[in-house]
């Protein structure tokens, strides 16, 4: 779908006083008030380009007067959402304009977000906005001068236009970024020929960033996903409709917390983060339950978009090549904001050894075995937390190839307890696995034997001890 560019003096009477309104807000600096009167005017006229650099302009101004530390963390958990799945949901029904406005008011939340900035590319570039797509780049790269992935996109978006001068430029950035990267600097020669053979003039876009799919029965099976019993729907209706009146009536940071918990009850994660965040507005500061409560919002969001991509791939197996794509698209987004604001919360609240443990598990999971052990070190300070962070110690210490350290951890983690339960299970079952890596297999087949004598069905350790006794190990 094309949009015809327009001037505002070519809109309709009615949208150009919108417009009016928004040119009088941001000569009060007013920038706000002014993004939602041009956002309206670009869901009437999507193609003014005029008010889009308008928009675009309020939206760097309003962030740039009202940027804090904790505006910027919930800007990037909120942009998640909309630009990981609702977005690309609307792309894939067909509602171009709506998937336009998504990305606008994410834009508006956080002009220099790469995710965003990316995603508002795609709809750009889809609707064959061209000028609104070089502009969001070129923005995107201005702000984040190191971010690879916005270089790469760019240049390929002005080579696509036959721009070769313009990709040059950036492509020197690349080849800073990357001086090892041989690749590159066959590249620089390419665009350097060219450059000399090029005019100025326009191109058909990079075609990549519109093959996205308007298949209306994947869209019904990604809705199929979101359906709950009527009458849990109906209930979470009734309480939703009364704590909103109690709201109305009295703004109350625990009448807002009441409405958020029903509203992520009912899975309307948007409205709950906006009611979690409300709360944290009225108490005046950034506090760990309600910071826990959006990024377990957040995460469920994150889960169900899995769910629905992994739901529709499976329903088409040639489209199952993109929901890959997009389940590991959203799952790097999950990981990376669940890691960063893990890492912010040790920051802030250093001596909460349940945090600590938290980031030392991601860290683990990122393959960062030393920062996981600096974290689990600190966590075995709580008692509770002591055989748990002493299990994930020994698991970084047979990552990094050290089995003697390894088994003094696991074996420290046990301690003397004599019930063998959940945790001790694990760990008793790596403690197996590393003596049998180092020739012990008497005292693998004991830890094997402590495991089995309460829980015969645990992982694979009846076969593991038939296995050892068949060696005649005793």
């Amino acid at each position: 779908m094309a949009y015809t560019n327009k001037k505002v003096s070519d809109l309709p009477k009615r949208v150009q006083q919108l417009v009016n309104h928004a040119k009088s807000a941001i000569s009060q600096q007013n920038y706000l008030y002014a993004c939602e009167m041009l956002r309206s005017v670009l869901r009437e006229e999507p193609g003014c380009n005029e008010a889009r650099k308008m928009l675009r302009l309020s939206q760097i101004e309003h962030f740039g007067a009202n940027v804090t530390q904790i505006g910027k963390q919930i800007a990037a958990m909120k942009a998640v959402w909309p630009v990981f799945v609702k977005g690309p949901m609307l792309l894939h029904r067909g509602k171009l304009p709506e998937a336009l406005d998504v990305a606008e008011k994410a834009m508006t939340a956080d002009p220099t977000a790469v995710p965003t900035c990316h995603f508002l590319y795609s709809c750009a570039m889809k609707a064959e906005l061209t000028d609104a797509a070089t502009d969001v780049l070129e923005i995107c790269s201005k702000y984040n001068p190191a971010d690879l992935m916005t270089l790469e996109k760019i240049v390929n978006h002005y080579r696509q236009l036959d721009q070769a001068h313009k990709a040059i430029v950036h492509l020197r950035r690349l080849c800073e970024l990357q001086p090892q990267n041989m690749a590159l600097d066959n590249e620089m020669k390419q665009l350097s020929a060219e450059a000399t053979m090029q005019k100025h003039g326009m191109g058909e876009g990079d075609k990549s960033f519109r093959d996205l799919l308007h298949d209306k029965k994947a869209a019904e099976t990604l809705e199929q996903a979101e359906r709950v019993s009527v009458r849990d729907e109906n209930a979470l209706a009734m309480l939703i409709a009364d704590a909103e009146v109690k709201l109305a009536e009295k703004a109350t940071t625990s009448n807002y917390k009441r409405l958020a918990s029903l509203l992520e009850q009912a899975r309307q994660f948007d409205r709950a983060i906006e009611m979690y965040e409300k709360t944290m507005e009225t108490m005046g500061a950034l506090d760990p339950s309600m910071d826990e409560a959006i990024t377990r919002v957040m995460m469920a969001q994150c889960d169900d978009a899995i769910a629905q991509w992994q739901a529709y791939g499976e329903q088409d197996p040639d489209k199952k090549p993109e929901a890959d794509q997009k389940v590991a698209e959203i799952q790097e987004q999950k990981n990376a904001t669940l890691y960063q604001r893990y890492k912010e919360r040790v920051d802030r609240y250093p001596n909460d050894t349940m945090y600590r443990f938290q980031l030392g598990d991601l860290h683990f999971q990122r393959g960062e075995f030393d920062d996981a052990l600096k974290q689990l070190q600190v966590a075995q300070r709580n008692p509770q937390l002591r055989k748990r962070a002493g299990a994930g110690m020994g698991k970084c210490f047979v990552a990094k190839g050290l089995p003697d350290l390894a088994i003094e951890t696991f074996t420290t983690a046990l301690g003397d307890s004599q019930h063998v339960d959940g945790e001790s299970k694990d760990i008793l079952y790596n403690l197996a696995v590393v003596y049998e890596a180092q020739g012990n297999d008497n005292e693998a087949l004991n830890c094997l034997k402590q495991i089995f004598a309460v829980d015969v069905n645990f992982r694979d350790v009846g076969s593991r001890i038939e296995a050892f006794y068949q060696k005649g190990a005793r």
